[in-house]
């Protein structure tokens, strides 16, 4: 019987296998951003397997048990998962007691999901993964299978080499994982960066996580959008002190543009007879390029001439200033848009009054008469 266990249980650790199955999940789960939330990981996982989470508190109420009995129930104060061959389902234990360590409770759900996820249960023909009924290879092989699934889910190593991640605290303020788990990724981040070798699915990883790799969010205005490598500024209030981050502020959309930056309507008059090709309005006679307008002056006979030509970079329509090196741009020089604190207190009197008018709504139900 021995030599069959050994047979199915895997002799090293399946680390392909790990990633393709932690690709699958983030991207069936909608993870694009860190922190990984895990309620909807395990959300998806169980439309598809029997299993369920149960705190250890709970567990305690139900059968009046003390935290040592539930531990010494569980044979181990963080968690673990029974196994039922019969419903072919999964109950996944963990220790809630101790609500400050939120971040390891994560850990150890994630943990107990990638022994779930890939199959422990049935490789070793146990109902629950016991040191003591394997042997020290198997139990070693599993639980590192396991503890990869979990630090592959929350700090995968391509993301945190494309935020460049310089410490361990850095890996436990973007994962909220605990300190030692932290240490212990940033110590195989190392290791992984040593040999930077990107797989097929850390490739797709990066996709899903494009948009929060790439956001950021002006500590002046509070707008937040997708940055590239040649950004500096913020392209509504021109600031130039821009951090990761998701801002609140919306401001609003300009008109619809080509993708060279032509306008499709007039920014001015509202002309839709604009084919993209031209570069002013035939009605009222408005540029329709939206780009940094460079550094311009004027000679003695007030005529505009251009001192330095404007960067060669896309804007958005909303665009004040070109966002490589902080000039306005042209629909702002032109009073197309208004400016950005100008238009945040217009957005922020609308909100108020909105939020009032809902607070003060009276319905029939409400009435006491």
């Amino acid at each position: 019987m021995k030599n069959i266990l050994m047979m199915k249980i895997p002799s090293s650790i399946r680390y392909s296998l790990i990633k393709r199955i932690v690709y699958n999940l983030l991207k069936a789960s909608e993870i694009t951003s860190l922190p990984v939330d895990i309620e909807k990981i395990n959300s998806h996982i169980k439309k598809n397997i029997k299993c369920r989470l149960i705190p250890y508190s709970m567990h305690m109420k139900k059968f009046n048990l003390t935290i040592t009995e539930m531990i010494r129930y569980a044979d181990s104060k963080d968690g673990c998962t029974d196994y039922s061959v019969k419903k072919d389902s999964y109950l996944i234990y963990y220790n809630d007691i101790n609500i400050n360590e939120s971040n390891r409770i994560r850990w150890t759900i994630a943990h107990e999901l990638g022994h779930v996820m890939l199959g422990h249960h049935k490789l070793s023909d146990k109902t629950r993964i016991f040191r003591s009924k394997l042997s020290d290879k198997e139990y070693g092989i599993l639980e590192s299978e396991a503890n990869y699934f979990a630090s592959s889910l929350f700090a995968p190593p391509i993301i945190l080499n494309a935020l460049e991640v310089k410490s361990a605290s850095d890996i436990q303020s973007y994962c909220q994982l605990s300190n030692e788990a932290s240490i212990n990724r940033f110590n195989s981040y190392k290791k992984w960066k040593a040999n930077q070798f990107f797989s097929a699915e850390d490739i797709k990883v990066i996709a899903l996580f494009f948009n929060f790799i790439h956001s950021r969010m002006c500590t002046k205005c509070n707008y937040t959008f997708i940055a590239d490598s040649n950004t500096n500024f913020c392209p509504i209030c021109g600031n130039n002190k821009l951090i990761r981050g998701d801002g609140k502020m919306k401001y609003k959309e300009g008109v619809p543009l080509y993708d060279d930056g032509h306008a499709k309507i007039c920014p001015r008059c509202d002309n839709e007879d604009v084919s993209g090709s031209e570069a002013y309005c035939k009605i009222c006679g408005a540029y329709l390029i939206q780009e940094c307008s460079g550094k311009t002056a004027f000679d003695v006979d007030n005529e505009e001439y251009v001192v330095e030509p404007g960067c060669n970079v896309k804007l958005t329509s909303n665009a004040r200033y070109c966002t490589v090196c902080g000039r306005t741009s042209t629909f702002y020089k032109y009073d197309y848009l208004k400016s950005w604190s100008e238009e945040k207190n217009e957005i922020e009197n609308e909100q108020q009054q909105s939020d009032f008018e809902s607070t003060t709504l009276i319905n029939d139900d409400s009435i006491p008469f």
